[in-house]
């Protein structure tokens, strides 16, 4: 798994333990921990929307998707 994957998982670890309130503060503190705060692998936008959009998606197990959150087209198809 690479290193996006693995921010994937501990930001969904971090919201069903109940350390993160939503998704994106999940992503922020999971690639804060994996890269560094301000990094550009940290801040990378790709990545971040592809997991915020399968949240969204109810795609992720555990994730509550009822939140309507507001992103780019980066997770349209």
């Amino acid at each position: 798994m690479g290193k996006y994957g693995e921010a994937a998982v501990r930001a969904v670890l971090l919201l069903n333990s109940g350390k993160a309130a939503c998704p994106d503060e999940a992503w922020e503190t999971a690639t804060s921990e994996l890269f560094g705060k301000g990094t550009f692998s940290q801040s990378k936008g790709c990545p971040r929307l592809a997991f915020l959009g399968l949240c969204e998606a109810g795609l992720i197990k555990g994730v509550n998707s009822s939140q309507r959150l507001k992103y780019s087209k980066n997770k349209c198809t």
